[in-house]
């Protein structure tokens, strides 16, 4: 499959998220620096870590297709 990516579980998880930012960046820069602006609360030990995660995402999302409505997005 063109363009896709797989972690090396030979690698260090941070090597291999960096890979993954790299990567995604390429495909698309916007989704991407959303994901990893949110990333944190994803890993983060507590009970509602993927509520949170998700309505982060769930919030830029809507805020970038808006501004897309809106014009103010090339």
């Amino acid at each position: 499959m063109p363009n896709a990516f797989s972690f090396d579980i030979n690698e260090p998880w941070e090597d291999n998220l960096q890979r993954l930012k790299d990567h995604l960046v390429e495909q698309d820069s916007e989704c991407a620096e959303i994901l990893f602006q949110s990333l944190e609360t994803l890993i983060a030990d507590t009970p509602n870590a993927r509520r949170d995660f998700n309505q982060l995402i769930l919030t830029a999302l809507d805020a970038l297709a808006e501004a897309e409505i809106q014009g103010s997005v090339a």
